[in-house]
């Protein structure tokens, strides 16, 4: 729903990832990308996810498969290339120089310079559905944004048995 109101000039801003970028691409309006402005003098730290290549622990061929890994897929050329046919930002800092041109993936780069890698564990389900759903009670004026913001974390560590 934010996206979409974004896209159709309704919302003034949002938060959001380098995947928005196509559809605000297509939508043909005027945008740019920011790191989150500080709050109460802090700067608000994002999770940072990236993209990577990994080896089965269960491969009949690890090395073989290792040195493709590290002679063929880790240059600037092929990342280079996954940048171009994905548009998400480099994370091989080679790659990221080439692209310094393109303020889109130099303004979620400096977002992610001081975010922090995001969890690759499935409880991370709960925090993105309680923030959604915060977020849509604060768009849609049901709720006030730091009531809707503390009912989330409740709602999080309540499904992460955190409380």
């Amino acid at each position: 729903m934010v996206t979409g109101l974004f896209n159709e000039g309704k919302l003034a801003m949002m938060i959001g990832g380098p995947w928005t970028l196509p559809d605000a691409q297509n939508a043909g309006i005027n945008y740019g990308v920011a790191p989150i402005p500080p709050i109460d003098g802090g700067d608000p730290a994002v999770f940072v996810g990236v993209q990577g290549f990994m080896i089965s622990a269960f491969s009949e061929n690890k090395v073989l498969a290792n040195l493709f890994v590290k002679d063929f897929l880790v240059n600037k050329n092929v990342m280079l290339d996954l940048y171009n046919r994905g548009g998400r930002p480099a994370a091989y800092l080679p790659a990221l120089a080439e692209i310094a041109d393109n303020p889109d993936i130099q303004g979620f780069a400096a977002s992610a310079a001081n975010g922090y890698p995001m969890p690759k564990i499935p409880e991370m389900g709960s925090v993105w559905s309680a923030w959604s759903d915060a977020l849509q009670l604060i768009v849609t004026q049901a709720q006030d944004p730091t009531a809707a913001m503390h009912d989330a974390v409740t709602q999080i560590k309540s499904l992460l048995n955190c409380e």
